[in-house]
């Protein structure tokens, strides 16, 4: 097996790629020394401190999972409890939560004490407490980590976009006089920090919808003049630009904020003659949009019970994926049939791996890694599917992923070429994803039959576990990288019953919304029972069909995620139509179609659409 790159050594290459010193990138958290010996790999942080620092470097940390002892494990799963209260707006529950999080939690840690201190701001707003008091939890909150945040500017910290996002709020219910200023600082030091989209899409618009509130507020008394036109127009082609980073993310926070606001300023600028006449088509093409987009994405909030305008700020909290040590070790070792004694052998004593499964030790990060090298998991925390300290070659996954979802056949393996290059590939879960998605390129492109196709999938999960080992399993413990293997497969097998690798996928996944916030995995979440829902529809059963898709619907939108609620609403739609044995959409359906069209279209996927 060729060598896992660390935390550390992806921490170091991504900071010196930015520029960035130690000792800034630090600031507020903890002596620069510390984060050396983090880079050398010789401490490993808390959950909480990995993601803040990847995050203070502009990396979204939404789709990484990460193995924790199981003390931390349960802080993690506790925080994501909090998180789902507040996301559901069961604020009763989410007091609950917060008090139980304060006796159980060191409060001493910063991190601990500034996430405590942000929800329990969510908390009091969703309470409908005194704006004074919420900027109060908001100043203090922030002060831990930035404690320079009323005198330095915004350009000469290094932040990450949680940071920002409880910088604007402070600023916001504190009412400072140049709030305005400091959304313009924020917007600027985003723009100039290379943001990941994802990253990015939280914060972005935010700001840009805060910034224009402020200014209308301000504004009661609006001329006819070069000064409100510069300051309105300022604000529209913000809120576009906020507008397409939605849609390049595929996430709608603040969208319905922002197309108001758009529909707002023109209906202005339009009614006090303030438009020039070269400006008049794209005038009408931006509110065209904003009517289309808005009553498309108003409809599905209210027929799921869902608010339409953000309530809450949870995306700065969504945790990536995390898993329990001791659970992974006694599930893998089981699935492949080990018995304790050879695990351990030459790594530590069985009754180590006994302790470890019963959750009566904490582990040393250099046995933890061999053993689950020996079980084919790589230990360090990495992008779900490659491992790689590059962040040029994560870079060229993403864009990998979105010319596959766009059937860009020639651009995706020009990618694969590219990262293969760039990535270890004797680490067998990069051969395991490379093999993968060269075997989906060329299946899609027609260049390979299902059998074939199927056999290289099995080869390709066969890199770190048999195929017979996964379903043979009582219990199931699956990389992202292993699950994608499986969940490839599933898809030669739709038009026929007893599709069995789905069947384990669907029991995975209904396992895992009984005992954990499904938003901690909703990315493989939503996949697996998208095509479970459409798999069902195609078997007749369109009452359980129905009911997933409205249920992934109903998660997505609660989280801002958007691009599979295009195919939940047409799965629908041709349930009903095929229950009926129509051969054509009756006018409702073409109705719930378009719907589906313009939420394609938002996303920029033209193949759905």
């Amino acid at each position: 097996m060729g060598k896992i790159p660390s935390f550390g050594e992806f921490l170091r290459n991504r900071r010196t790629e930015k520029g960035i010193e130690a000792e800034k990138l630090s600031e507020g958290l903890y002596d620069s020394t510390m984060l050396i010996l983090i880079e050398k790999g010789e401490r490993v942080p808390s959950r909480l401190m990995m993601d803040r620092l990847l995050d203070r470097l502009g990396v979204s940390v939404d789709d990484y999972e990460l193995f924790l002892d199981y003390d931390e494990y349960d802080r993690w799963l506790e925080r994501q409890r909090l998180v789902e209260a507040v996301l559901n707006e069961n604020v009763e529950k989410a007091w609950e939560l917060l008090s139980q999080y304060r006796r159980n939690n060191n409060m001493g840690f910063k991190l601990c004490r500034q996430f405590y201190l942000a929800m329990k701001a969510q908390c009091m707003q969703l309470s409908g407490e005194e704006e004074s008091r919420i900027a109060q939890a908001y100043e203090e909150a922030v002060r831990l980590t930035v404690p320079d945040v009323d005198t330095k500017p915004i350009k000469e910290l290094v932040l990450s976009a949680q940071e920002l996002n409880l910088i604007l709020e402070y600023a916001y219910y504190g009412r400072k006089r140049d709030f305005d200023l400091i959304c313009r600082e924020m917007l600027e030091y985003i723009r100039e920090n290379h943001f990941d989209i994802h990253n990015k899409s939280k914060i972005y618009p935010k700001i840009v919808f805060y910034m224009y509130l402020y200014i209308r507020e301000q504004d009661t008394d609006a001329k006819e003049d070069k000064y409100t036109w510069d300051k309105y127009m300022e604000c529209l082609l913000l809120c576009n630009e906020a507008v397409e980073i939605l849609r390049d993310s595929t996430r709608t926070y603040y969208l319905i904020e922002l197309l108001e606001s758009r529909m707002d300023i023109i209906t202005f600028l339009l009614e006090h003659g303030m438009c020039p006449k070269r400006l008049l088509v794209s005038f009408d093409t931006w509110m065209k949009e904003s009517c289309e987009w808005k009553k498309a994405y108003e409809s599905l909030y209210n027929k799921f019970g869902i608010s339409m305008y953000m309530r809450n700020c949870m995306q700065f909290y969504l945790e990536g994926a995390a898993f329990c040590i001791s659970d992974v070790i006694r599930i893998r070792r089981k699935m492949l049939g080990l018995s304790a004694a050879r695990l351990a052998e030459g790594i530590c004593s069985e009754k180590t791996i006994r302790r470890i499964e019963n959750r009566r030790c904490r582990t040393h990060r250099e046995i933890t890694s061999e053993l689950l090298a020996r079980m084919g998991i790589p230990y360090q925390l990495h992008r779900t599917d490659v491992i790689t300290s590059n962040y040029g070659a994560k870079k060229i996954k993403e864009q990998l992923d979105d010319y596959a979802v766009r059937m860009n056949y020639g651009k995706s393996r020009e990618c694969i070429e590219q990262l293969e290059t760039l990535i270890d590939m004797d680490i067998p879960i990069n051969r395991q994803t490379m093999l993968r998605v060269g075997l989906n390129n060329e299946w899609a492109h027609r260049g390979l039959g299902s059998e074939e196709y199927e056999d290289g999938l099995m080869e390709a999960l066969g890199y770190t576990i048999p195929y017979n080992k996964v379903i043979e399993s009582d219990e199931c413990y699956l990389t992202n990288a292993e699950l994608m293997c499986i969940y490839n497969i599933s898809l030669t097998r739709l038009q026929g019953r007893g599709n069995e690798p789905l069947h384990l996928l669907y029991k995975l996944m209904r396992n895992f919304e009984q005992n954990i916030p499904v938003h901690s995995d909703i990315m493989t979440y939503e996949l697996v029972m998208r095509t479970m829902s459409g798999y069902l529809g195609n078997m007749g059963e369109y009452d359980s069909s129905n009911t997933i898709s409205d249920h992934v619907t109903t998660l997505c939108l609660r989280c801002r995620r958007t691009h599979i609620i295009s195919k939940c609403i047409y799965n629908n739609q041709w349930n009903s139509k095929m229950r009926e044995g129509r051969s054509s959409y009756n006018s409702f359906e073409k109705e719930e179609i378009d719907k589906a069209i313009m939420v394609s279209r938002f996303c920029k996927d033209e193949v759905q659409e």
